[in-house]
């Protein structure tokens, strides 16, 4: 018998229509899936190991959270993550590897330095790099980069307000050498309200250990608060020695104050103390707590889960698409409208001075129980 005539008999005629469509639907099916195949790929470059692993962690950690809540969004988009240990030369690498082997879209660069390097090869380029940095000379000219984060001095701005509206007029700052405390004690001598001081009583080598001499000195009574701007390990040491000498002075701190996994035995002396960081919902903290089990560095992971959120809506619309430059990525970032993130209220700034960044909430926090609190934000 003919295979025609067994196909007859196993399927009679009025079959025959419905196998028809069902092929047809299968292959149809068979071309969306392919159409459905990464079609944006994103490289990460961020510090996984050395000193500032913890910060690329919760970077990773909230892009993550919104791959994980919102699937919908990321079908066609894929995160490749490399280490650069917030070393600009291995930045530069990764660079390398990320345009020339895995064939990205686009990048997101974590941090200052890194990021300081990476801009005017971007630029040279036309790649469009997006940063989580407050520095403004890195997008300041530059049409191809686009910073997902605040000013530098926003932080001075929040809370120079935030002690106005305690009361506070006389402020002191105990801090380690670095250009981001720099940068944020700029800040503050920038944004002082008329009947405020500011001080910076000493500065100390990334290094120090031993902060007695410094706790002990007179002058700090002429200060109604003073800032403690050090990094994880010398915070830790710092409130250590402050509790065995006995003092009990107002201090306030800033960004180093969500590393928990270094400062978690030390979180009842810091009980109440006010810091100033990248605002976070409730909610978003509440997941973030949920799935990982830490609040470490939330601030910065909020932005970051903004950042991936607005990517996965871009590219799942068709507004990035793998065909554009860089020019046209950042012009599609260009494009969207303020809303309220996991991060607060975002929105979208160009200026001459500036560059083209998205601007969100520096809040004032503090720990109470062990949980994040938000005091006052802008």
């Amino acid at each position: 018998m003919a295979v025609e005539s067994i196909f007859h008999v196993l399927y009679p005629m009025h079959m025959l229509g419905f196998l028809s469509i069902l092929f047809a639907a299968t292959l149809a099916l068979n071309q969306v899936a392919v159409a459905d195949e990464v079609d944006v790929k994103i490289g990460v470059c961020l510090a996984l190991t050395g000193s500032l692993a913890e910060y690329g962690e919760a970077v990773r950690n909230g892009i993550e959270l919104a791959r994980l809540q919102h699937p919908e969004y990321f079908k066609n988009v894929e995160f490749i993550y490399e280490d650069d240990a917030y070393d600009p030369k291995k930045a530069v690498l990764n660079f390398r590897k990320f345009t020339t082997i895995d064939k990205i879209n686009f990048m997101f660069a974590w941090g200052a330095e890194p990021s300081l390097t990476l801009a005017p090869i971007a630029e040279r380029e036309k790649f469009a790099i997006i940063t989580q940095s407050p520095l403004v000379s890195i997008s300041r000219n530059r049409s191809d980069i686009l910073r997902f984060q605040y000013n530098d001095d926003k932080h001075g701005l929040v809370l120079t307000e935030y002690l106005k509206n305690q009361g506070i007029k006389r402020i002191g700052m105990i801090m380690s050498e670095g250009s981001f405390f720099q940068l944020l004690s700029n800040g503050i001598e920038k944004h002082l309200k008329d009947d405020q001081s500011y001080t910076v009583i000493t500065s100390v080598l990334p290094s120090e250990t031993d902060f007695r001499s410094i706790l002990i000195r007179k002058d700090l009574k002429n200060y109604d608060i003073t800032g403690v701007y050090l990094f994880p390990g010398q915070l830790r040491i710092f409130y250590r020695q402050m509790h065995e000498l006995g003092l009990n002075f107002r201090t306030f701190g800033t960004t180093t104050f969500e590393s928990t996994s270094i400062l978690q035995d030390v979180l009842p002396l810091i009980e109440g103390v006010p810091y100033t960081h990248s605002a976070t919902s409730d909610e978003f903290l509440k997941e973030y707590v949920r799935y990982y089990g830490n609040n470490m560095h939330a601030g910065y992971a909020a932005g970051c889960y903004d950042f991936a959120m607005l990517a996965g809506k871009l590219a799942t619309s068709g507004k990035i698409t793998a065909a554009m430059n860089g020019l046209g990525i950042i012009d599609a970032f260009k494009q969207v409208k303020p809303f309220s993130g996991a991060s607060g209220n975002i929105k979208l700034i160009q200026s001459k001075e500036d560059g083209t960044y998205f601007d969100f909430d520096i809040a004032v926090k503090k720990f109470v129980a062990g949980k994040i609190v938000t005091e006052f934000k802008m």
